[in-house]
């Protein structure tokens, strides 16, 4: 299942004419109702967070993947298709976890990855290493066990790695342009698809008591990268965490700003935050100095020389804001 569906072109029209069927015929014939459910049923599956791997047959698997594809650019909405991107990679990584040596092997040929299984480890070439899409500062190859042209790797990686590579393909040719007239068939799909996702956005309030226009840089385009669907590494959520936290933001109020993250999941965040705001073995975690940014490419640099932490630029610009509103107000009393 996760063959057909990985290593087949992007286009759905191509894949649905192996098949024989007409796209217009999926969307219109009640023969393939049980596709678009399934498709749907996908679709929703990202929006809420759950993977399921329950088995409907590879046929069903390959048409409603494609089926899916469509829904999503009739949707024309970027966050949706990173979610499910994403959730579609997590579900295959899954599946990839229970394929045996010679079939893993196999598979990661197919994205160009010629894997040297060993018994505790796993080794890639440096530049196939490097062909990998970015995963984060501790991937970079600086921090990387490299001998001999490869580079040494656990099975978890492995997998980790192999996720990267299949959510990038998935991701490929979306969305796409669709003819009018195949808009205006699957337009009541769209609308149920539309509700969702809406209902996911709107599920926290983006309101808060912080200034936002007093953020530093650093954190904006950290919020920003969430808005736009992009997933932050480890680093980053911990940062942006504690600095909301520091400048008294509540638990739902931080919920909210990590709700539109292509990989949110409301229990495994909240878990996470509360886990930061209590702290670990009598341990504070404080945001981050400025430094710490600069080492893992965080740091804009547009704060001035004299800025150390996030938090220090916040409270400057609070203090401005806050001289500015009052002399504000005083010059309305003396009207």
């Amino acid at each position: 299942m996760i063959r057909s569906i990985i290593s087949a072109a992007p286009s759905a029209k191509s894949i649905v004419q192996n098949f024989n069927v007409p796209i217009e015929t999926l969307f219109s014939d009640n023969l393939y109702l049980p596709i678009r459910q399934r498709a749907i049923e996908r679709i929703e599956g990202a929006i809420r967070g759950e993977i399921s791997l329950a088995s409907h047959g590879d046929e069903e698997e390959v048409l409603s993947y494609y089926v899916s594809r469509i829904y999503l650019s009739g949707l024309k909405n970027p966050r949706l298709v990173a979610r499910w991107a994403l959730h579609e990679a997590e579900r295959a990584q899954t599946a990839l976890k229970a394929l045996g040596d010679a079939e893993l092997k196999s598979m990661a040929a197919e994205f160009g990855l010629d894997l040297q299984i060993k018994p505790h480890e796993v080794n890639v070439g440096i530049d196939q290493y490097l062909s990998i899409p970015t995963l984060g500062p501790t991937w970079m190859l600086v921090n990387r066990q490299y001998a001999g042209g490869v580079v040494r790797l656990s099975l978890e990686e492995t997998m980790r790695l192999l996720q990267a590579k299949i959510q990038a393909k998935i991701c490929e040719g979306l969305p796409a342009e669709l003819p009018a007239n195949l808009i205006q068939l699957i337009q009541s799909d769209l609308d149920r698809l539309r509700s969702a996702a809406e209902k996911l956005a709107t599920e926290y309030k983006p309101q808060h008591n912080a200034v936002a226009s007093a953020f530093p840089p650093c954190i904006s385009a950290l919020i920003d990268a969430i808005r736009e669907g992009r997933n932050l590494v480890h680093f980053a959520r911990f940062a942006l965490v504690t600095f909301l936290l520091g400048v008294n933001m509540t638990m739902e109020e931080i919920m909210a700003v990590f709700a539109t993250s292509p990989d949110f999941n409301e229990e495994r965040t909240r878990y996470q935050v509360e886990h930061i705001a209590r702290g670990s073995g009598g341990r504070n975690y404080k945001t981050p100095h400025c430094s710490t940014f600069q080492i893992y490419n965080l740091c804009p640099g547009a704060c001035g020389v004299d800025v150390t932490n996030p938090l220090t630029y916040y409270n400057r610009k609070c203090g401005r804001c806050s001289s500015r509103l009052k002399g504000s107000t005083a010059a309305a009393r003396a009207q």
